[in-house]
């Protein structure tokens, strides 16, 4: 029988390792503006200048069950303010998990929508958000505004969620051209044609987690592990951010 060498095995050990390590896709953070874990506060891990200001959030358990690991909206007064002119980009993706409380109806502040994260302005056709909706559009979704035109497009999944006990993971992504909405890692919506980079249109662009910037839309439910970046992700980047463990 051989004998194997020291130096053999740690090679050998090396390379397993190293395999073993590749197999494992690591989570996107090419582009990533804000993370905001919402781990009982609203702290940007990943720039801690973006800090979100907390408005009548309340810690409640995430998807694991971990304690003080998400916030609860209550669908009136409820919101996370984010920091001005630090998410205006000619592309861009919005993720969240999020759980809802109930679908939203037409009433005056929430007009059948329930905002998870908003961009921009109410003035002017230039706000960009991640949300539920039951209007003509239904499900998760979203709506956008395109310069130089200021046309509006909205897509969403085709049919509301039924399972108030779930957990949901929503992506939007936006590039020039394209909207696209995943659910769960699944692409359920997609809009080409798209007549322009995103609509800001003011200076002072605003952003919020749970509700649209001027206080309407409000969101009823928990969210959790908030992400926003300044590129378009793929498939693949978003089914590594729907499987992710979290600390």
């Amino acid at each position: 029988m051989k004998k194997i060498s020291i130096f053999t095995l740690i090679t050998l050990t090396y390379a397993f390792n190293s395999c073993k390590n590749e197999a494992i896709d690591p989570l996107p953070t090419k582009g990533l503006i804000g993370y905001y874990n919402l781990n009982g506060n609203g702290r940007d891990v990943n720039k801690p200048s973006n800090d979100g200001i907390l408005k009548n959030v309340q810690a409640t358990t995430d998807r694991f069950g971990r304690e003080a690991s998400a916030f609860q909206f209550n669908g009136y007064s409820s919101f996370i303010e984010l920091p001005e002119d630090t998410f205006v980009f000619k592309e861009f993706t919005y993720s969240a998990w999020v759980k809802y409380d109930e679908i939203p109806f037409n009433q005056s502040r929430t007009q059948g929508v329930f905002v998870i994260i908003n961009v921009g302005n109410t003035y002017g056709n230039g706000d960009h958000a991640l949300c539920l909706a039951n209007t003509v559009n239904l499900g998760w979704g979203m709506w956008t505004y395109a310069n130089p035109s200021g046309n509006g497009n909205s897509i969403a999944e085709g049919k509301l969620p039924n399972d108030t006990s779930t957990w949901y993971h929503v992506v939007a992504t936006r590039s020039k051209n394209e909207l696209k909405i995943y659910v769960n890692s699944k692409l359920v919506a997609s809009q080409l044609h798209l007549t322009g980079e995103p609509a800001y249109n003011l200076s002072n662009v605003q952003a919020r987690i749970g509700s649209r910037v001027d206080g309407s839309l409000t969101f009823k439910g928990k969210i959790d592990d908030v992400r926003i970046y300044n590129r378009v992700l793929d498939a693949t980047e978003i089914g590594q951010l729907y499987i992710e463990t979290p600390k």
